[in-house]
């Protein structure tokens, strides 16, 4: 379950390692899904050597792509992740990635972030 203040991975090579949820998006505010549009907060960032574009407290919009909750589809079947993991993108919903790390799940695709499916190793 994500609420405000949980703490959440990212799984993306965007800079930050771990992000805190400040606010969940005005249509998604009782359902936690993935797909979901959350306000979060950089608390971590990855050691690098390179120019920083995200920097430790920054404010930034994140998708959450995968939950521990159970996630049950049309046919039944349902599966978890073992972790709660955000991806991070602009005002345009694009991600400020250029990769993402993991499974990303098939229901970014009903939420219209073609991007994201593009961009990822696998689909589950």
């Amino acid at each position: 379950m994500i609420q405000v203040k949980s703490y959440l991975k990212t799984a993306d090579n965007s800079g930050a390692t771990i992000v805190q949820c400040i606010k969940i998006r005005k249509q998604y505010q009782k359902l936690r899904k993935i797909g979901t549009l959350l306000l979060v907060s950089v608390k971590k960032l990855r050691k690098s050597k390179k120019k920083k574009k995200i920097r430790r407290g920054s404010v930034l919009l994140a998708v959450l792509i995968r939950t521990k909750r159970k996630t049950k589809r049309k046919n039944n079947l349902e599966f978890f992740f073992s972790s709660n993991s955000v991806l991070m993108v602009n005002k345009q919903l694009k991600p400020l990635s250029t990769r993402i790390l993991g499974l990303v799940p098939r229901e970014l695709r009903n939420e219209k972030f073609m991007k994201i499916i593009s961009m990822s190793a696998g689909l589950f």
